[in-house]
């Protein structure tokens, strides 16, 4: 032969050679070169000229062969798979952002989904609190709790407020009786 012949796109050959090489997956060839595909990219079989993109919620590591999956609980940032930080969740595998918690409930780091607040408390700063004396919530998922009216009483974490029986007040959140010649209407 007179000539020399172009190896074909995604194989290789060294000065002198009579043969061609392909590239091995998760390599593409660039002048002559294979190249390990970079992170966020990969290629599935050898003889490549270019490599594809990985799906948004996965992730993958330079040279490889396959995207892997974020599980639920993380999300896929910058080709890293990331956790959800606390008062965030990711209720699926593959998830490309984490979804915030609704009020009245809270997460911790990595959840997979958020936890209601049980009446009693309310969610404040990412935690349930517990509803000081002399307040209550009656339902589940508050974000607040609501103070006694005047002649009623509740103790930590109250779901009710109970009214002081009659001849009582409430008092620094107890009920006390009236003094001799005095009444409570």
């Amino acid at each position: 032969s007179t000539i020399c012949d172009t190896c074909w796109a995604g194989s290789i050959s060294t000065t002198g050679s009579s043969n061609c090489t392909v590239c091995p997956a998760g390599t593409y060839e660039v002048n002559n070169t294979c190249i390990p595909c970079p992170a966020g990219n990969f290629s599935i079989t050898a003889g490549n000229s270019f490599c594809l993109n990985c799906a948004s919620g996965t992730y993958v590591a330079s040279g490889s062969t396959t995207c892997t999956i974020c599980p639920a609980g993380k999300f896929s940032e910058n080709n890293n798979c990331s956790s959800c930080a606390a008062g965030k969740f990711a209720a699926l595998n593959s998830s490309s952002i984490c979804s915030i918690c609704s009020a009245g409930s809270y997460s911790l780091q990595e959840a997979t989904v958020c936890i209601i607040c049980a009446a009693g408390k309310y969610s404040f700063n990412n935690t349930c609190t517990s509803c000081g004396a002399g307040s209550y919530s009656s339902t589940s998922g508050s974000t607040l709790c609501v103070s006694c009216v005047s002649g009623s009483i509740s103790s930590l974490d109250s779901t009710v407020c109970t009214s002081c029986t009659a001849g009582k007040y409430s008092d620094s959140n107890s009920c006390v009786s009236c003094v001799a010649g005095k009444r409570f209407q």
